[in-house]
């Protein structure tokens, strides 16, 4: 299981940055820096894999928890303020839950399944602090660098500026300019390639990996050498949606994998991911709820209510 997790990992670190950081016209690049440096304001974020299994080949019954993933967040933001509120939805093969995430003075989490707060300094020792570096997994200097990576692997060729239309946004109809994406299997494979050379220099995504997800480094390059010579992308559409003031504003990737291994437990790949950005550098509200002993829960009590699956996952079952 924690094979097949830290591949489906790195895959996803890929795709969701070239969702980031893509661009060859100039307009475009600075259309992508604008973005990047948005200071405060909403972001609406979806994920969804759908795997299609070789059954034959199937062994592991824990395998229901990848073959439908869902990830959904939209969160308010003011990296001015150093403040975020995220309501993010997971789905694991029909097992859904929802939290919320609140930083400001304290960073907590509310899970309704546990149906209390969850102080994340709680979680952690002052000795293995890497809880909280889990959400900056990847420095700035590796995302500069996978980002670079990207722009390197396209040609003029690749992207396409349409025409202007309309779209229907949280801030009403707005007037955007259309700009396509298309990349074939051997410049993915490439850019896959560069994102495994710039990872495994980044000490910080090891120590993470290797401490919070308790995988040895090895045998992730061992597992990506092997896995990513047994399947073929198939398709890689990209859609960007950038405003009159140069902010991309929607984007929409699609990508289809397919393996030619029989002897692999994958036979398909699908994978969508939406992002969506408005209310950009306008005042934000935040309405941050007020601890107290009843409705926090202590660590001592973290287990109570936690989902099944993620037991398995954690013990590497």
């Amino acid at each position: 299981m924690k094979k097949i997790l830290s591949v489906l990992l790195i895959l996803i670190l890929a795709f969701n940055l070239s969702a980031c950081a893509k661009d060859d016209l100039n307009s475009y690049k600075k259309a992508v820096e604008k973005t990047d440096n948005i200071s405060k304001g909403k972001t609406d974020f979806q994920f969804n894999l759908d795997t299609r299994f070789n059954e034959e080949n199937l062994t592991l019954e824990k395998m229901k928890y990848i073959k439908n993933i869902e990830m959904t967040s939209e969160y308010t933001f003011d990296l001015e303020k150093d403040k975020l509120i995220a309501r993010n939805y997971f789905n694991f093969g029909g097992m859904g839950f929802d939290s919320t995430f609140y930083k400001g003075k304290k960073s907590f989490i509310k899970m309704p399944m546990l149906g209390k707060y969850i102080e994340i300094d709680d979680l952690v020792s002052e000795e293995n602090n890497k809880f909280n570096e889990v959400s900056s997994i990847l420095n700035d200097k590796t995302i500069k660098n996978i980002e670079k990576e990207w722009v390197n692997i396209l040609s003029e060729d690749d992207v396409l500026q349409g025409k202007d239309t309309v779209i229907n946004t949280p801030d009403g109809d707005v007037k955007v300019t259309h700009y396509k994406i298309n990349v074939t299997d051997k410049q993915l494979k490439l850019y896959l390639k560069e994102i495994e050379k710039i990872l495994l220099k980044d000490e910080n995504f090891i120590e993470i990996i290797n401490e919070t997800y308790e995988i040895d480094i090895e045998n992730i390059k061992k597992d990506l050498k092997e896995f990513k010579s047994q399947f073929t992308i198939d398709k890689f559409k990209y859609d960007a949606f950038i405003d009159i003031d140069g902010y991309i504003i929607n984007e929409d990737i699609d990508i289809e994998i397919g393996f030619d291994n029989t002897k692999n437990i994958f036979k398909e790949m699908t994978i969508n991911i939406k992002t969506k950005n408005w209310d950009i550098e306008n005042k934000q509200e935040f309405n941050f709820p007020k601890l107290n002993d009843e409705n926090t829960l202590d660590k001592e009590n973290l287990n109570q209510g936690l989902p099944y699956m993620f037991e398995d996952i954690l013990k590497g079952e």
